[in-house]
């Protein structure tokens, strides 16, 4: 009688740990983050670990669920500028194409492929970031340079919402920073000054010294 009690309630306490088991099981099978654990609600050593075991999904479905999202926008914005390019290449290179006409494509190809490397260094700050590896690469930039070559990249989305842009950049003003910051800082600025404007309205940037600054 007594190891037939002690069988049963040595069972029943196990009970919790087979269930987390087959969740395990079920999380490893199928891929499928949105399961979780069952918890009693006792108040026990069990309870408080499947509690656990909750928390840490929720962050990893949380995590991936971002992962591919990140992905899927960094997919869509890498499309656009890869389409600009070979369009413009392939219409570079057909026949009885001008040298103007040249000028104009690699002008354009140039401009898509900066923007690429300024995606592609953000997707590499970000890695880093999430590896704790970040650190600002600062060094001596040409910010009115800058400035105007993200302008430029922006100047076509805004006149296609009827956008004007204006430009007042100082030349050869020098800034000690993270190059691929600082243009993600002024594309975001533009971007933002683009979608709460008005239609027929107007953006201005402006670059100029003040004393030291």
């Amino acid at each position: 009688i007594a190891a037939l009690g002690g069988w049963r309630i040595t069972r029943r306490a196990f009970l919790p740990v087979a269930a987390m088991a087959e969740t395990a099981g079920s999380i490893t099978t199928g891929n499928d983050l949105s399961l979780r654990v069952p918890d009693d609600g006792s108040g026990d050593e069990l309870s408080r670990l499947g509690r656990t075991i909750n928390s840490m999904l929720e962050r990893l479905e949380d995590s991936f669920r971002r992962e591919r999202q990140f992905s899927s926008d960094a997919s869509h914005e890498l499309r656009t500028p890869t389409s600009v390019i070979i369009s413009q290449a392939e219409y570079a290179l057909s026949p009885g194409t001008s040298p103007e006409e040249w000028e104009k494509a690699l002008g354009s190809i140039l401009r898509q492929a900066r923007r690429m490397s300024v995606m592609l260094g953000q997707l590499l700050m970000l890695a880093r970031a999430e590896n704790g590896k970040f650190r600002p690469d600062r060094e001596r930039i040409c910010f009115s340079e800058l400035c105007e070559m993200v302008a430029l990249e922006l100047e076509d989305s805004m006149e296609k919402r009827e956008l004007a842009l204006a430009m007042e950049l100082e030349p050869e003003i020098y800034v000690q920073g993270d190059e691929t910051l600082l243009m993600r800082m002024v594309t975001n600025l533009l971007q933002n000054a683009a979608a709460y404007n008005r239609p027929g309205g107007r953006v201005a940037l402006r670059l100029r010294r003040e004393g030291e600054g």
